[in-house]
């Protein structure tokens, strides 16, 4: 995560599945959990970004997902090189469950003064998956 306020965690478990001999087109499985924090902190939106938040904040987001992948792998460089470039493709569909708990106190949320404020509540969310991933093999 690149936000200097909070800390995180993902655990993941994502079994692949060959379907043919050379290995060069799979079904995969991904099953996450990710979850991060912030502890009192003072977190500040800029109002440019549509939010105007400015208060001591506490969270807590937990994060559960599972995709199903289908894709297919193999080399752009032939696999005899030195240095063989290799790439997996995939497409997928999956879904996410979140939760979170807020907690703000101290300051304004869109410029209304608050002293405290719980939001607290679930999400439940269908996905779609698209990506291609390369690598560079080094033979010794």
């Amino acid at each position: 995560m690149f936000n200097p306020h909070y800390q995180a965690i993902k655990l993941a478990f994502g079994p692949v599945f060959y379907l043919n001999d050379s290995k060069s087109f799979f079904v995969q499985t991904e099953y996450f959990f990710r979850h991060w924090w912030v502890d009192n902190e003072r977190i500040q939106f800029d109002p440019e970004r549509g939010d105007n938040f400015d208060a001591f904040r506490t969270e807590r987001v937990n994060v559960y997902g599972l995709k199903v992948l289908a894709g297919a792998s193999g080399y752009i460089a032939n696999s005899s090189t030195r240095t063989p470039i290799t790439f997996s493709a995939y497409v997928g569909i999956g879904f996410r469950a979140k939760t979170y708990w807020y907690e703000s106190h101290n300051g304004t949320v869109n410029n209304v003064p608050i002293d405290y404020l719980l939001e607290q509540g679930h999400v439940f969310l269908p996905t779609l998956h698209a990506g291609l991933l390369l690598g560079v093999g080094f033979a010794k």
